[in-house]
């Protein structure tokens, strides 16, 4: 076996090195693509017990992510305009709607795009109704206090809301399931 000599160490390093800089320029153009990458290689080494280099793997994914919806945040307003919910929004189907719209960035990032597509649908339809019950909230602060004849009919609006929101819980649930299943 002939030993390595150091003219033949060096360049290995240097080519090593030029595949780092290679990986670090393809990452700039694809980023999508080098998260994508990134999350295999993390359950390649979750699966094979390097839970360590799985965690550091999974985060590098997530800043190139982050780093990426924030590049598209200022360049456009993105492609779901109603996806985030206005500051004003408070309670808990307000609370639940966030984090839905969060779960659906990381159905996304699994590429799971039909599950996200359905739940997305539900999502838009919790956020119209919770922006309606803010306008009727904040109409009936502005208003003097009377009697107000569709009291029933927001009532029963608010229900039908909180039972959307029940199911969509349990369709996320659902969703976590066949993602641990599938996950390594």
């Amino acid at each position: 076996m002939k030993t390595l000599t150091l003219t033949t160490l060096t360049t290995l390093a240097l080519l090593a090195l030029l595949a780092g800089i290679a990986s670090a320029e393809e990452a700039k153009q694809h980023p999508k693509e080098e998260a994508a990458r990134l999350m295999e290689r993390a359950r390649d080494a979750k699966a094979a017990g390097r839970p360590d280099e799985a965690r550091e793997l999974a985060q590098q994914a997530e800043r190139i992510q982050a780093e990426l919806r924030e590049r598209e945040g200022a360049k456009k307003p993105g492609p779901h305009p109603d996806k985030h919910l206005p500051p004003h929004a408070k309670g808990p189907e307000a609370e639940r709607l966030r984090h839905i719209m969060q779960a659906l960035e990381h159905l996304h990032a699994a590429g799971l795009h039909e599950p996200a597509r359905h739940v997305e649908e539900i999502a838009r339809n919790m956020r119209r109704e919770l922006e309606e019950r803010m306008k009727h909230e904040h109409a009936a602060t502005q208003k003097p206090k009377e009697k107000h004849p569709q009291a029933p009919k927001d009532h029963a609006e608010l229900e039908e809301m909180r039972q959307q929101m029940r199911r969509m819980a349990e369709q996320i649930e659902q969703l976590r399931a066949e993602l641990h299943k599938k996950a390594p």
